[in-house]
């Protein structure tokens, strides 16, 4: 027990720590929980905690992973979310490329489409997830995407660039690896990358070390499509090496081809996306009346709920967590399908 939370078993495991499946004992649900250990976090990476949980204590979208609680004790730092409880997209990948399975239009437009409707209200507010990927975008009962893993995703301020080189190294923009500066759009190029390895079981872009990787990624077109020839329009605009010509997500929410295949109602985005426009607390005011121990911060933001609109960048956030060197992979957490749930799959997939 941990608090009132039940351990029900272990489902992911990273640099930072563990996360487990659990339940409230009070109200009996099912949720996740992420452990961590205090002491193993440096100051830097407390700082880009307390803004991972700001970003998901406000969040009002329903295809990102929702905030619960969180919380300190006995020098561990848990963080309680939303459980996603039919795993993440790479092990839904893997399990199709063994058996040979592939998906429907309709089940891979309606993902697309909800990661970018995720996506959409995060650059709204001027906020880069930086590290999409399928492993990071999990499912919930009814297979509806949950875009997970906040941790190192950053604002942005009006009209800058981002100069840090973070993320997964597969999934990574020509611009983050130039040096050049990114923005939001480099979630999209990423977009891209899941769209291609959810049609062909690869990636687009591969090498044996990180140097050959982003010379390929700059330089080299990705290998077209030999068949599901449909796709290859939305992957061109998603893979544009020339950052100014990538599609926004809001751009793509317009895509007759998505809508039609997934089977979303247009008046659904257009509701999801309006909704999208609103957010109860402000981030701005939460991080800026943030100060002292972690224990503290978490405290303050669990306890904020203003019903003020918000304005974003706060440029302080910019400030106070700034990146600085290029890793190999990111510090995240892996959350994996249970095998008795692939069978709710077969109405979705075609065998090859």
């Amino acid at each position: 027990m941990i608090r009132n939370y039940r351990i029900l078993n272990k489902i992911g495991s990273g640099t930072y720590g563990i996360v487990y499946r659990v339940e409230n004992t009070q109200n009996h649900q099912i949720l996740a929980l992420k452990d961590m250990y205090l002491h193993n976090l440096s100051e830097k990476e407390q700082n880009q905690l307390v803004l991972e949980v700001c970003i998901q204590k406000c969040n009002t979208n329903p295809y990102i992973i929702k905030y619960y609680d969180s919380f300190i004790d006995n020098d561990h730092v848990y963080i309680i979310s939303e459980y996603a409880s039919n795993g993440d997209l790479q092990s839904l990948i893997n399990y199709h490329k063994k058996n040979n399975i592939i998906f429907n239009n309709q089940f891979i437009s309606k993902t697309i489409l909800q990661i970018i409707l995720g996506l959409v209200y995060l650059h709204k507010y001027h906020i880069v997830h930086r590290d999409l990927k399928p492993s990071n975008i999990f499912f919930d009962n009814n297979w509806n995407v949950k875009i997970g893993d906040l941790g190192i995703a950053k604002f942005f301020p009006d009209n800058k660039l981002i100069h840090s080189c973070i993320g997964s190294p597969l999934y990574m923009s020509p611009e983050t690896y130039s040096g050049d500066g990114y923005n939001e759009l480099t979630d999209i190029w990423s977009l891209g990358c899941i769209l291609y390895n959810m049609l062909t079981f690869e990636l687009p872009y591969k090498a044996d070390n990180i140097l050959r990787l982003a010379y390929i990624i700059n330089n080299e077109p990705f290998k077209p499509l030999n068949d599901r020839k449909e796709w290859q329009t939305i992957l061109n605009d998603l893979l544009n090496k020339n950052v100014k010509n990538r599609p926004t997500a809001l751009k793509l929410t317009d895509s007759t081809f998505l809508i039609t295949q997934s089977g979303i109602q247009l008046n659904d985005i257009t509701n999801i996306t309006n909704s999208s426009n609103r957010i109860e607390e402000n981030i701005t005011k939460i991080y800026n009346d943030i100060s002292g121990n972690l224990n503290y911060q978490l405290d303050i933001i669990n306890k904020f709920n203003l019903k003020n609109t918000i304005k974003l960048p706060p440029l302080l956030i910019n400030k106070r967590n700034s990146d600085s060197a290029c890793i190999k992979e990111p510090k995240s957490y892996r959350r994996y399908s249970d095998p008795n749930h692939n069978k709710l799959l077969l109405p979705l997939l075609t065998h090859r």
